[in-house]
């Protein structure tokens, strides 16, 4: 398992290009991973997806220990792999929702400070966390809440736009960038 090693018809899980939905697929030897023991498929199916493109983006935002990160839909798969992700980089989180029941979530999984997804929520978030705004942000929806997003970076801050969920057209002040 991994680099080809390990005993035929193991259980593995890996990450396949482009939202594949089949009981079998073919992945390339060097990128499988065991599934633990005590791990499902089901549960094992999600794993990839959802840790891989959260460490992948942090890795590219080069987030660091001490630093803030704002996550757009905490609530979601990669929402919730980023905020513990980022806390195992010793790094602060803060998360986006439109229900309180999925920020009461992320808070029990490390999220640091919360806001409802409205502008004027997340302002408030971001000033009572933080002295200049965020060092890095992971966006899984854009919509309304892209141009706020990027008011709320502080200078040399990062940006990864992941996902387009809640709209794929906004407008933004350019002044801001």
């Amino acid at each position: 398992v991994g680099g080809g090693e390990g005993p035929r018809g193991a259980r593995v899980m890996g990450l396949v290009v482009g939202g594949e939905y089949a009981e079998y697929v073919t992945v390339r030897a060097d990128q499988l991973i065991p599934i633990p023991a005590a791990m499902g498929f089901a549960e094992a199916a999600a794993v990839p997806e959802v840790f891989l493109t959260a460490f992948d983006a942090l890795e590219r935002l080069a987030v660091k220990a001490g630093q803030w990160v704002l996550v757009h839909a905490v609530g979601s798969g990669v929402g919730t792999a980023a905020i513990q992700l980022i806390r195992a980089r010793g790094a602060k989180s803060i998360g986006t929702s439109r229900t309180p029941s999925k920020l009461n979530r992320a808070r029990r999984l490390g999220l640091d400070e919360a806001a409802i997804g409205t502008a004027e929520e997340l302002r408030r978030a971001v000033a009572a966390a933080t002295e200049s705004g965020v060092h890095a942000a992971l966006d899984l929806i854009g919509g309304p809440l892209f141009p706020v997003t990027l008011e709320l970076l502080r200078e040399r801050g990062r940006l990864m736009l992941i996902g387009l969920a809640a709209r794929a057209r906004g407008a933004v002040d350019l002044g801001v960038i």
